[in-house]
């Protein structure tokens, strides 16, 4: 199945390109991301040794026209940032990142990154002014950064790396990427992910808080007792967004008053502001 799709992927990127075709891409693209879900390391390699980055390369270098709607080619985009994501899932070994860095072409990758965000863009600023398009946009950016990022990970090329840190953005991904460590059968490994935009509010004593009081009594009670004070704590960090962010916009930030206004202006300062800090 796995080189039946990919055949199919090939030759519709042989044709005149339009937004129809676009959506069977899309289609194809998320069946290959299926096919290493587990990870399954034989289809894995063999979508890699069948160089399905060339077509990845191509669907790049698309750009929107009369026949190819924007929104469409976003995301068949996002769709191949996914599924050349799920070729390093679990991966152990350096011959198969090292073979898809030797065909992708960074530089258009790169050139598909934002370049609105600069080292002063924060996460606060961000969880406030993105609406759900935003959000979409912003997935598809840091799922090509992280791509980027596991390659230079798993082949350590040091030019890569060089090459990440000019990526536009590079600051503000990095910061919001974090890293734990799960056991795969016998072996250990690193699995990368996108820190929430709630997580700016989740403080030293709440982390604390919510291990020291966890049920410890047996394996499945701390489970169930961690899973359920988490899913409390991950609600209580998004009522903080959402008042954080109402404040933000009804109440403006601190300026000059003339003398009648003084009065409100030590109020804000003592009250509201240091909530938005």
């Amino acid at each position: 199945m796995v080189n039946e799709v990919i055949i199919l992927v090939r030759e519709m990127l042989s044709l005149r390109m339009n937004t129809r075709l676009l959506d069977t891409i899309e289609s194809a693209f998320n069946t290959l991301t299926e096919f290493c879900q587990g990870p399954c390391n034989a289809n894995q390699s063999r979508m890699v040794d069948c160089n399905i980055c060339h077509e990845a390369n191509k669907v790049f270098k698309l750009t929107p026209n009369n026949a190819i709607d924007e929104n469409t080619l976003f995301d068949v985009k996002s769709a191949v940032v996914i599924m050349l994501l799920s070729l390093l899932e679990g991966c152990r070994e350096r011959s198969r990142p090292a073979t898809i860095l030797g065909t992708l072409d960074m530089e258009t990758i790169k050139q598909n990154m934002p370049r609105q965000f600069s080292q002063e863009t924060s996460l606060r600023s961000l969880s406030h002014s993105m609406d759900r398009g935003q959000e979409r946009a912003f997935d598809f950016w840091f799922n090509a950064f992280l791509l980027v990022y596991q390659l230079r990970y798993l082949t350590h090329d040091d030019h890569l790396r060089s090459y990440m840190t000019e990526m536009p953005g590079y600051e503000l991904f990095d910061s919001m990427l974090c890293t734990i460590e799960i056991a795969r059968g016998d072996v250990v490994e690193k699995v990368f992910f996108r820190k929430p935009m709630d997580a700016q509010y989740l403080t030293p004593e709440a982390k604390s808080e919510l291990l020291e009081t966890v049920d410890r009594s047996t394996q499945t009670a701390k489970l169930l007792d961690f899973y359920t004070k988490g899913f409390q704590l991950m609600h209580q960090l998004q009522h903080q967004t959402y008042v954080r962010n109402f404040l933000e916009t009804y109440i403006p930030q601190p300026s000059p008053f003339p003398p009648p206004l003084d009065k409100w202006r030590r109020r804000y300062n003592t009250v509201v502001y240091p909530m938005l800090s």
